[in-house]
């Protein structure tokens, strides 16, 4: 037995050590949005800032006054107010009481076949002007240069579509546990430094922050080719490679940050809409990930108390690994890299997400999202 916890704890040292060096020369390639000059705004070309909201009432005056305050002077913001029934609409209108940049248009009726997002993002893009859209989110907070920095990167790099990945800003022990390591499995798998790279397959998307000249997301097929896709800013992101879109990737630390859920409750509710839809809602594929998962992350835990000596020797190489990556994963999120020591009880929460979302998914029949239930929807990832 001793032999088999050996062999193992040396691959996934191995493995563990493959990723480090991905992020080491990665992570270096993704630029900083800090570091770059903020353009004229009288060079740019319009911008359309598009945010569908549901029941964000508590988020949406700080969020709409930063997008306002750093809105390029030709653009326009368009606030869809998608069935909300906590005032969201009208707390908007009057952050932009007398500001005729922002139009706020109600949505009373879901029609079939769609998600709420999806279509409050249809209707947004198809009531705007701008040469190019800004998909953005009602909690999200922006640096007054955000959006000037962003758009002159794009149009300086010859990108179709930019995405700016926002600080994670976290409250609290779980949520310092639960969202560097969600952040390292989907960057890993993503391999969001490959985006840059215009002779690559990679692709990204972010609800955050996707940024896309008009004439591209049209010829992807907009928001009608997922009107039903849960995940719906990376396919988003997909799509648009696939039609031949080129794309970048810029860090956004101190220029786009959010906090994306509150609390352990609030996280693990959070990617109930997300977690089986990464995995086609295939229940093996689902399994096998999860148990793949804990498997390379559980056992560095058990291995240096396990094995003596020299075999030890793995294991703690591998909780050397975690401290670099959480050092690297800095870059996204303002959680401590001493966190690395919860890497193994974050993994296990991610884990138990997912088998959450499969089995309510299983019993519902379909996806509960902002009180709608979605039964028929895409494929997923």
């Amino acid at each position: 037995m001793e032999q088999v916890l050996l062999l193992w704890s040396a691959l996934v040292f191995i493995l563990w050590l493959g990723v480090l060096f991905q992020w080491a020369v990665g992570s270096g390639r993704i630029e900083d949005l800090r570091e770059l000059a903020v353009p004229d705004a009288e060079g740019l070309p319009s911008l359309s800032v598009i945010i569908p909201a549901r029941n964000e009432s508590t988020a949406i005056a700080d969020s709409l006054t930063s997008v306002l305050r750093g809105l390029p002077r030709n653009g326009e913001i368009i606030l869809v107010d998608d069935r909300s029934l906590d005032g969201t609409g009208e707390i908007a209108r009057t952050v932009g009481s007398g500001d005729d940049r922002l139009r706020v248009i109600r949505i009373e009726d879901l029609p079939e076949g769609w998600l709420g997002k999806n279509h409050a993002l249809n209707i947004g893009a198809a009531s705007s002007a701008g040469e190019w859209l800004l998909f953005t989110d009602a909690d999200v907070h922006y640096h007054k240069d955000c959006m000037a920095r962003a758009l002159k990167f794009a149009l300086d790099r010859g990108f179709d579509h930019l995405v700016v990945a926002p600080e994670m800003r976290t409250v609290g022990f779980w949520e310092r546990t639960f969202e560097p390591v969600f952040l390292i499995l989907l960057l890993t798998r993503l391999r969001a430094w490959r985006v840059n790279d215009p002779g690559s397959g990679s692709f990204l998307g972010i609800g955050a922050f996707n940024l896309m000249r008009r004439e591209t997301y049209d010829r992807a097929g907009g928001m009608e080719a997922l009107r039903d896709e849960v995940v719906d800013d990376l396919i988003l992101g997909r799509n648009l490679r696939r039609t031949g879109a080129r794309q970048g990737v810029v860090a956004g630390r101190d220029h786009l940050w959010v906090r994306w859920n509150v609390g352990l409750s609030g996280l693990i509710q959070g990617v109930e809409k997300n977690a089986y839809a990464a995995f086609g809602y295939r229940p093996t594929r689902a399994a096998a990930g999860c148990l793949a998962l804990a498997a390379v992350t559980v056992v560095p835990v058990l291995s240096p108390l396990a094995l003596s000596g020299w075999g030890a020797l793995p294991g703690i190489g591998t909780w050397f690994v975690f401290a670099l990556l959480y050092r690297m994963v800095g870059g996204f999120t303002d959680a401590p890299w001493t966190y690395f020591i919860t890497f193994p009880l974050g993994s296990l929460l991610i884990v138990y997400s997912i088998l959450r979302s499969a089995l309510l998914y299983h019993l519902r029949g379909g996806i509960v999202w902002r009180d709608t239930i979605y039964r028929d929807h895409g494929k997923g990832l």
